[in-house]
């Protein structure tokens, strides 16, 4: 069947959106061009956490997350070992949606590996807590448009939800790994709509109401209510209106809530 000339032209958008990211994935602009590999060549000692980010989530770790945690071991006798890491990293394009997750982590196991990224086999090999999140293009929600697929490369509620579903079950794999996710980080009111804003506060209400299921090895850190309590932006959160990074002072105080509600969870003070 033939494609009528607008969907030729949308379909063809699409593969010059792909080849675009991919282009990027391979550059040097790719901010995760030079970082340390993900897994150490030498074991980490103590317990070692492993912190997958990008944008947002290397705000909040320049905000203070290094520096609480040597506190923290100095004052507790611990030997937490943290380390931040950019995922997915360089080749792989700079998005880490759900989708990415899921191609990664659910599509791909143990070695069989998509552009060189770490699965989850390898991951929780050589980690006892791995934090993991999103960043704030994943509040880029659009409305439903069907039932939610798995994997989906659409951002709707239903499709990440489904996603959502499938990477829990890829986690409870590992019952000796204590995973930690981040609910969605907000967007500025200049990079956002009211229609979008309230979507993202409702998939992070979901991930922290439903989908979170109590006793098993899957934690919550709430950084959507954090930075946006009961769905209102924190006045001074962002950099700017159209800057959706956190500012600087507001990295500073998640930096303290994370390295918290890390150690309340390990150490057995929070579900």
């Amino acid at each position: 069947m033939q494609l009528e000339p607008k969907n030729l032209l949308r379909q063809a958008r699409k593969l010059a959106g792909r080849v675009r990211r991919r282009l990027h994935g391979r550059s040097d602009a790719n901010p995760s061009r030079h970082q340390e590999p993900v897994i150490p060549a030498v074991p980490l000692t103590g317990t070692p956490v492993l912190f997958l980010h990008h944008s947002t989530g290397g705000c909040v770790w320049r905000g203070g997350v290094p520096e609480w945690f040597e506190r923290y071991n100095a004052e507790h006798g611990t030997d937490y070992n943290v380390v931040a890491r950019a995922y997915p990293h360089w080749p792989h394009p700079w998005t880490n949606d759900p989708f990415d997750y899921w191609r990664l982590w659910v599509a791909h196991r143990g070695a069989s590996t998509h552009l060189g990224q770490e699965t989850l086999d390898q991951l929780a090999a050589a980690y006892d807590v791995i934090v993991w999140k999103h960043c704030f293009t994943a509040a880029e929600i659009a409305p439903d448009d069907g039932p939610g697929r798995a994997g989906a490369r659409t951002k709707t509620l239903a499709d990440f939800k489904a996603t959502y579903e499938a990477l829990a079950a890829e986690m409870h794999r590992f019952p000796e790994t204590t995973f930690i996710v981040w609910t969605v980080p907000p967007r500025a009111p200049g990079d956002t709509t009211p229609e979008q804003a309230a979507r993202a506060t409702e998939f992070a209400r979901w991930v922290r109401e439903e989908w979170d299921a109590p006793g098993d090895n899957i934690h919550i850190f709430d950084y959507h209510e954090l930075a946006a309590p009961g769905g209102e932006l924190r006045a001074g959160y962002p950099l700017s209106p159209a800057d959706s990074h956190p500012s600087e002072a507001f990295s500073a105080q998640a930096a303290q809530a994370l390295g918290q509600r890390i150690t309340d969870i390990v150490e057995g003070r929070a579900d």
